[in-house]
């Protein structure tokens, strides 16, 4: 994740696992610090994906989030949380 085109940007604390030969799944950690990370992360613009291809040549494709992909993390991260208190029970640790 990046917050400029040009930054280096920083990786998401994750474990990626692949699927399919097509199918590709990154899970985000869970633990709090790891969490805290990740949602500061989730917030800046821009997004890397590092692609590597059967034959070892490697690609980076750089996207910007925009404006509708600015709502639909935010929308995501929103459903995260309001999870993360159903489950605690209004966020009352059980």
């Amino acid at each position: 994740m990046k917050a400029t085109e040009s930054d280096r940007g920083d990786t998401l604390i994750a474990v990626p696992a692949k699927v399919t030969d097509k199918l590709y799944m990154l899970a985000l950690n869970d633990l709090p610090e790891a969490r805290a990370k990740n949602l500061e992360l989730l917030e800046r613009q821009w997004i890397d994906l590092p692609i590597s291809y059967q034959d070892g040549t490697r690609a980076l494709l750089t996207l910007e989030k925009g404006e509708d992909g600015e709502r639909v993390f935010n929308q995501a991260i929103q459903a995260w949380a309001s999870d993360d208190l159903a489950r605690t029970d209004g966020g009352n640790a059980q």
